[in-house]
């Protein structure tokens, strides 16, 4: 029994020891907690228990050439779905100084200008890596699916010239979705327009592991065209995967195809249709030309933060393109083409980026290289060319309020060498008020086409040298919360301008002129605003252009070009449901234009017919609801006839129907 007692006493002791000690911990506990808490400078050390967060190793910005957007500029993504834009064209049409010419027609060859200068003088990257068709120097916008672009950056600065070469008018990037989603992310989109046009698009991303995203996208782009022989069928197919390493070097590696084939009827024939603006009853030129292009464009690309300052950046890519176009006529229901051009190019190229940040002073510099080869057209020999470049940007900044840019690119093409450079002053004199000034000088080589092409009715009156483009430019921004203003002026001297002319529009087998301007003047204004007032918005720019050859008035660009949008904005059901409805305004002034070539994908300068200038009105309203944003547009109500190039009518009254959803999980 005392010996039981003894146990049980024991057991007590060895208890309340326990407790004494566990009692003397906490209060121990307590006050190391108080003395941490009293002192701002030491950090709490994590629990063990608890798993340690996750670190991102993905790399943002890396296929911009400048810092990403804000998500309230139009140029971003979270604005793309609050409109109904089909193209990246419809997009750009929003910035000042920028005039798409447009055949009316989903597909149809467009062209992109920029301040006076069409897309041989506009360099078009996605990524960072070039887009430029090797023959044309062209690019068709509607081979670039939105639903793939995150924003787009217009550069008509130093870093035009830093980033692409042929980019005196500027530069366009367009930057992908760099998706980083632990989740899987589906995106599809659908859209139904006039005339049997249809859109359909997917998406489909997610992290395979920590570090590896995968991407894989489809568009489908169909319509039988308002007129005959205007049709048009595309197959978008891309995907990429990405290799987050660590935090400080990220590799990728995509694939991006497109596949289009588009009726080219060579617009309306004005003596044979009793009007131009009535599909039952105009008349084509051509009901029997066709087109097949397939481009197949990969890049493997790199990007590192490999010194000490993690704003410096590397960035590598490896990049090849292979474009095949076949151009046939004369084809019937029942007979083959009576005659059939293949053509065959390709290109491959590396381009190095590496900033430097010396704060105040942050320096780029990069170097390019790329292999051009034709390898079979009825038009073009058998050739391969070799362009070459290095190129250096450097911004100081000594004060807070001033800001300095200056960029120069030595290239290489054809045995022959050419040195462009920029400068450019930067200055905040106030919280709201900035200005700028800006002088270049640059060169464009010309382009296979110019150089090479051989028809019968194409006609060299001499042979083709440098575009050298000296630039001067100044503006100003107003910027305050609910309004924002800027303009730009501009003052362009081109030196051996190389301009393509048509004797006449009517007669397919009419010359075709390439002709050298010893010098064109282009000069002009380009104003944008932007405004908000409790639910609506304005937004809108206007531009004025003046064109001269030889000191001669000519008018290929419309001297007035405006876009202006008007909206209100609204949200209902706690947050549920957002609502926009909104009117836009395109307004151009007369000119003659250029005239498209379907031969050869040009556009040619002609002083035959005179196009009138319009305003058009769309109404259009986009509603989301959850994920889900519908979107239904009433494009022309007052059913304007209006054209661009002769003579191919814009789009009259019609109805469009879309909706884009994201799914997660």
């Amino acid at each position: 029994m005392s010996l039981r007692k003894s146990c049980i006493d024991a057991y007590l002791l060895k208890n309340l020891l326990r407790f004494a000690l566990l009692a003397l911990f906490a209060l121990s506990s307590a006050s190391a907690r108080q003395f941490v808490a009293s002192d701002s400078l030491i950090g709490l050390q994590p629990d063990s228990l608890r798993p340690p967060r996750y670190k991102t190793r993905f790399i943002p910005f890396i296929g911009n050439l400048e810092r990403s957007a804000d998500s309230t500029s139009r140029r971003h993504s979270t604005q793309f779905v609050q409109s109904d834009a089909i193209s990246a064209a419809d997009l750009l049409w929003r910035e000042p100084g920028v005039f798409i010419r447009d055949l009316g027609q989903p597909g149809q060859p467009i062209q992109l200008n920029i301040r006076g200068l069409d897309d041989r003088s506009a360099a078009l990257l996605l990524d960072g890596r070039p887009l430029r068709d090797p023959i044309t120097g062209r690019c068709n916008l509607y081979d670039i699916p939105i639903e793939y672009l995150d924003q787009i950056e217009l550069e008509n600065s130093s870093a035009s010239l830093f980033a692409a070469p042929n980019s005196a008018g500027g530069t366009i990037n367009l930057v992908s979705h760099q998706y980083d989603n632990v989740h899987p992310m589906t995106k599809l989109r659908f859209l139904q327009g006039p005339f049997g046009h249809i859109l359909t698009d997917g998406i489909f991303a997610q992290n395979l592991s920590r570090g590896v995203n995968a991407m894989f996208g489809f568009q489908r782009l169909v319509t039988d065209g308002r007129f005959p022989n205007s049709q048009y069928d595309s197959w978008n197919i891309r995907a990429r995967v990405r290799y987050n390493i660590t935090e400080n070097l990220n590799v990728w590696i995509s694939d991006f195809y497109n596949k289009a084939t588009t009726g080219l009827n060579g617009g309306i024939d004005p003596f044979n249709s009793p009007t131009l603006f009535d599909e039952v009853t105009a008349v084509v030129r051509d009901e029997s030309t066709v087109q097949t292009v397939s481009r197949h464009d990969f890049t493997l690309g790199l990007v590192g933060k490999f010194l000490p300052d993690t704003t410096s950046r590397t960035k590598v890519l490896l990049y090849y393109s292979m474009i095949d176009r076949e151009y046939s006529t004369g084809a019937t229901q029942y007979t083959p083409p009576t005659f059939s051009d293949i053509q065959k190019s390709s290109l491959w190229g590396t381009k190095l980026e590496q900033q430097i940040d010396l704060s105040p002073l942050d320096i780029e510099l990069g170097g390019e290289i790329e292999r051009r080869i034709i390898q079979k057209g009825f038009f073009l020999p058998k050739l391969a060319e070799t362009y070459s470049s290095a190129q250096a940007r450097a911004i100081i900044r000594p004060f807070e309020w001033l800001s300095g840019e200056s960029s120069a690119r030595f290239e290489s093409l054809r045995s022959d060498d050419a040195l462009s450079w920029s400068l450019r002053v930067e200055g905040g004199i106030t919280d709201w008020l900035s200005i700028w000034g800006g002088l270049s000088r640059s060169v464009r080589f010309p382009t296979i086409q110019e150089l090479y092409w051989a028809d019968s009715s194409l006609v060299r009156l001499g042979l083709p040298g440098k575009e050298t483009h000296s630039v001067l430019e100044f503006g100003f921004q107003i910027k305050t919360t609910p309004l924002s203003v800027s303009l730009q002026g501009f003052k362009r001297r081109i030196d051996n301008a190389i301009v393509l002319r048509q004797a006449e529009i009517f007669n397919d087998t009419a010359e075709q002129y390439i002709m050298f301007f010893p010098q064109v003047d282009v000069q002009g204004i380009a104003a944008d605003i932007s405004m908000r007032f409790w639910r609506f918005a304005l937004a809108g720019n206007f531009t004025y252009t003046d064109y001269r050859q030889q000191e001669n008035s000519t008018q290929p660009f419309p001297r007035f070009a405006s876009f202006s949008e008007f909206s209100y904005s609204d949200t209902f059901g706690d947050r549920v449901v957002d609502l926009k409805v909104a009117v836009r305004l395109k307004a151009i002034s007369r000119h003659f234009g250029l005239q498209l070539i379907p031969e050869q994908l040009s556009f040619t300068q002609q002083n035959s017919a005179l196009s009138p200038g319009f305003a058009m009105v769309d109404f259009y309203t986009v509603v989301r609801i959850g994920d889900a944003h519908v979107s239904l547009t009433w494009e022309n109500p007052f059913g304007v006839n209006a054209m661009m190039v002769p003579y191919y009518p814009l789009l009259g009254r019609n109805v469009k129907l879309g909706v884009n959803w994201v799914f997660t999980d």
